[in-house]
């Protein structure tokens, strides 16, 4: 084929396989320089007229072939409304993905800030008409963490609203838990109202019922400290105080083992080092006499280090059916993802941590 032009290759010191090459690279360059005048050219179409006519794209057609770009004009027309419906589905996700993100806007953190920036890079590309999926995936897997955190954040102002309210109002009634309740949906996007009233009223029962109790243990735990003391008649005093409360009230040690494990083992502790023989003979005879009573509910079976588990917020003990820490009333009702061990809220289907369905 290119015997005829052996002059011309002669001249250029080429033979007819390198020219072929050559004549091969050329043609490629002229396919793709012909691709991205038609790609930018559709890109402008497109952005100048979001809904173009059957004559609009005639004339671009005609356009790009006066260009020297060879195209079909009904491929042409497909694929200018494939962009399009894409594009579109793709501004729906943006907008979704703005109004999430002004939802969350009053959280203050940087995840937040950085989130907003990241949209507006989105939305930059999305003009220029670039392929901004795996941007969007980005965008929505962020979001999701941070809506997980603003939940959590806003669990716990509620919860410390509630505990404020239960401290401040002295036997609230049901009508007086149900107003309150309705105030904080003004507030926080509460899923079961009713659920959160009779975990209040519950929180309530247990807060007067333990109040006559915690008293008698302050009492009880400054006797304990003073066990301590160096001063012979005071110890004496306060083994003989606390010998005195649990016996006068089997409910008080009773209640301070479910509630208060920790300082009735160390209270124990104290005692057993009051028994040595260089020990005052009187303070170890007392102090025998305490234990005889402690030392059986410390090791009874159903005893808190058994059964019992603390609190994660005060570290107080607590019982595996309780709904709330009568202590600080941190909710105590929660799951734990089976993938990354992650603590979860009952009402969620999914870990927002690692994303593994929950059953």
């Amino acid at each position: 084929m290119l015997v005829k032009d052996q002059k011309a290759l002669d001249i250029l010191s080429l033979n007819e396989s390198e020219a072929s090459e050559l004549i091969e690279m050329a043609d490629m360059y002229r396919k793709n320089f012909a691709s991205r005048v038609k790609e930018n050219e559709v890109n402008t179409f497109i952005q100048n007229l979001k809904d173009p006519t059957d004559e609009d794209i005639g004339k671009l057609s005609e356009m790009l072939t006066n260009m020297g770009v060879e195209q079909d004009e009904s491929e042409l027309k497909q694929n200018i409304h494939f962009i399009i419906d894409q594009q579109k589905n793709r501004k729906e996700q943006l907008d979704e993905l703005q109004e999430s993100l002004e939802n969350v806007s009053h959280y203050p953190t940087p995840e937040v800030e950085e989130l907003n920036l990241f949209i507006l890079d989105i939305q930059n590309k999305y003009l220029k008409l670039a392929d901004i999926s795996v941007d969007l995936k980005t965008a929505q897997k962020k979001l999701k963490k941070i809506e997980s955190q603003k939940l959590k954040f806003s669990k716990q102002e509620m919860q410390n609203e509630m505990d404020a309210f239960l401290k401040n109002f002295i036997n609230p009634s049901e009508g007086d838990i149900i107003d309150f309740i309705d105030s904080l949906d003004d507030r926080y996007e509460i899923a079961d109202k009713n659920k959160l009233i009779e975990l209040m009223m519950e929180r309530d029962k247990q807060i007067q019922h333990d109040q006559g109790f915690i008293s008698k243990m302050i009492l009880f735990e400054r006797a304990s400290d003073n066990i301590d003391s160096n001063n012979v008649m005071l110890k004496y005093r306060s083994i003989r105080n606390i010998y005195g409360m649990i016996t006068d009230n089997k409910n008080l040690l009773t209640w301070i083992h479910d509630n208060h494990y920790n300082v009735l083992e160390k209270t124990a502790d104290k005692l057993r080092q009051n028994t040595s023989p260089d020990t005052d003979a009187t303070i170890a005879i007392e102090a025998r006499l305490l234990l005889d009573v402690l030392e059986p509910i410390l090791k009874s079976v159903d005893g808190a280090a058994a059964d019992n588990t603390t609190c994660p917020a005060c570290k107080k003990v607590v019982k595996p059916n309780w709904k709330l820490c009568p202590e600080c009333g941190k909710s105590l009702v929660h799951d734990q993802c089976s993938k990354c061990e992650a603590e979860l809220e009952s009402s969620w289907k999914l870990c927002p941590y690692c994303g593994t369905n929950i059953k």
